[in-house]
């Protein structure tokens, strides 16, 4: 869980390692109590290596990728220590319940790589 630079919270779940993937969900607010959009994720086998992969959905649910109905995939380019390059997006621990998430995100002809910095919470229903 985080805040972006603009206030508006951002969760990310992801579940434990099964059937060779690990499967999670983003879920961006819009400051104002409610969603900007979800994405669902996970990292897969892809070929020897790893790759990222990505569908974004608006809150109706109409999903970014709908013309090719094929998520947005990157793969693995290289790892160190603590940080993990995909071809678009780079993921480093930095903490042993954080970890920073930069993508690289085109619009309008101009690349920026955007900063996502989550911690590790509990769930309300798992508090003490």
């Amino acid at each position: 869980m985080g805040r972006h630079g603009n206030g508006c919270r951002r969760d990310r779940n992801l579940l434990c390692a099964t059937w060779g993937r690990i499967t999670g969900h983003f879920v961006m607010t819009d400051g104002k109590d409610g969603a900007a959009f979800t994405e669902i994720v996970d990292y897969v086998p892809l070929r020897r290596s790893l790759a990222y992969r990505v569908r974004h959905f608006n809150p109706d649910m109409s999903g970014w990728e709908d013309r090719t109905g094929k998520p947005v995939i990157f793969p693995l380019v290289a790892v160190e220590k603590d940080r993990w390059f995909f071809d678009g997006v780079t993921v480093e621990r930095t903490g042993p319940n954080a970890l920073t998430m930069w993508v690289r995100i085109n619009e309008n002809g101009t690349t920026n790589e955007v900063a996502f910095r989550l911690v590790r919470t509990r769930s309300p229903a798992r508090q003490p």
